[in-house]
């Protein structure tokens, strides 16, 4: 008999909120983000052709400063020219937006100072679109987790589990122990909706 250990509840929970859709839903949002923060540095720096611009020169620059190190002692750098994130202000609302998932895209990036956009704008129209998006998927990933924890508490073994909520079969690993399920369910219809359990009435 295989017990419900904390360990086993996590994965359990973790299934949950990737089988609702919200694990991959944060993903897609986050790169919303980032595509509002490359534009943000595009409006910044004054629109398509003057970016190019400005990176052409900083990119002479570098240039430059590499063969001024050759000829010197190596001690000529540019500073704060490039960083991974960016500061906008949407209608007073400061943000920190990364241009990537990681910190490993780096670019030119503006002052702050040029990244103040009116409440009017529609980089800022934007990110209230982005915000409430968010605010929705959070509610949503609570919603799932604090629901599937309630039902796991209530259980100390798998086969109990499966017991009052059969459809949480798709949830476990592939090599937990299959424990009977044929007894009477509780109503789990709410956390089975939320969830999108099982997969054949889902689809």
């Amino acid at each position: 008999m295989t017990r419900l250990t904390n360990s086993l509840k996590e994965v359990i929970t973790q299934n949950a909120l990737e089988k609702s859709g919200v694990v991959q839903q944060q993903k897609e949002l986050d790169l919303e983000y980032n595509k509002l923060a490359l534009d943000v540095r595009i409006e910044a720096l004054g629109g398509k052709e003057k970016a190019d611009k400005a990176e052409s020169l900083h990119q002479e620059l570098v240039k430059k400063s590499d063969e001024l190190n050759q000829l010197t002692d190596g001690c000529v750098y540019i500073y704060n020219d490039t960083d991974y994130k960016i500061y906008p202000s949407f209608g007073g609302m400061r943000k920190r937006l990364n241009y990537g998932i990681n910190t490993s895209t780096k670019l030119l990036t503006p002052d702050e100072s040029k990244c103040r956009f009116a409440a009017d704008h529609p980089l800022s129209i934007k990110f209230l679109e982005l915000e409430e998006k968010k605010s929705k998927l959070d509610k949503k990933y609570c919603e799932v987790k604090v629901n599937v924890s309630t039902a796991l508490k209530s259980c100390t073994t798998v086969k109990r589990l499966l017991a009052i909520w059969p459809e949480a079969k798709e949830l476990l690993p592939k090599d937990v122990e299959k424990a009977s399920f044929q007894l009477p369910a509780l109503k789990v219809e709410k956390l089975n909706e939320i969830i999108g359990l099982p997969t054949e009435k889902a689809a």
